[in-house]
């Protein structure tokens, strides 16, 4: 691995490992930003990858709004609008949420190996202590492995779901408590309520992740017969 060189560029907290490929740093993208998660009017903007490393919300941390300044992982067609997956053009960017408790240390001798071009930056839930199951989720898990809801052996219950079917770290399960459980209403699409009803697992600090790659090739979702093909 070469050494972690700091790029610090007024206000500037981005960190690049290794030396980036100048035609990499030349290629251009485009990406739909916004000013908020749900967004009905995102706009595509194009800039080389360079420019996207060094701005300044890749490139400067900031504690901001949960739902705040976004980004899509490509282009929309029609030069924005709404995130619909009928509306994505071409994505040039793949992200992925690492919400397993494996924390940044571990991962990135594992993604220097694989010789790939990527970013990661901590969620808003980075080192959140509690962990809420949907119950729904749970039962049908239970059903799986053929066992049922026990009172008694709750807790051990849930933690082997987020151990099994949720992949969770297990330093992040080495000591777990049960802090009871929620209904939470919530509003469908189409206008109904439901309740929900999560149980709360508290648990070890746990290490949320975003990672970003650059895709080799932008992929055009319109390529191909149809649009599930193409996928």
């Amino acid at each position: 691995m070469n050494e972690l060189v700091k790029v610090r560029a007024r206000n500037r907290d981005l960190r690049i490992v290794g030396e980036p490929d100048a035609e990499v740093l030349a290629r251009e993208i485009t990406i739909a930003v916004g000013t908020h998660v749900r967004d009905t009017n995102l706009k595509n903007v194009t800039l080389k990858f360079g420019q996207f490393l060094v701005d300044e919300m890749m490139s400067c941390f900031e504690i901001g709004d949960k739902h705040g300044d976004c980004i899509m992982q490509g282009s929309l067609i029609g030069g924005g609008g709404r995130h619909t997956a009928e509306n994505i053009e071409t994505n040039y960017i793949l992200m992925l949420d690492i919400d397993t408790g494996v924390s940044l240390e571990e991962l990135t001798p594992m993604l220097m190996e694989t010789g790939l071009i990527w970013l990661a930056w901590t969620t808003h839930s980075h080192l959140k202590d509690t962990s809420a199951v949907n119950e729904t989720a749970f039962l049908s898990w239970l059903e799986s492995q053929k066992r049922e809801f026990n009172d008694e052996t709750l807790l051990d219950d849930l933690t082997a779901f987020l151990l099994e079917e949720k992949a969770y770290h297990p330093p992040v399960l080495q000591s777990v408590s049960y802090e009871g459980f929620r209904d939470v209403k919530r509003v469908l699409k189409s206008g109904a309520e439901e309740t929900v009803r999560y149980h709360d697992v508290r648990h070890e600090p746990m290490p949320r992740l975003r990672l970003l790659f650059l895709l080799d090739k932008p992929f055009a979702f319109g390529d191909g017969d149809s649009r599930n093909e193409r996928i």
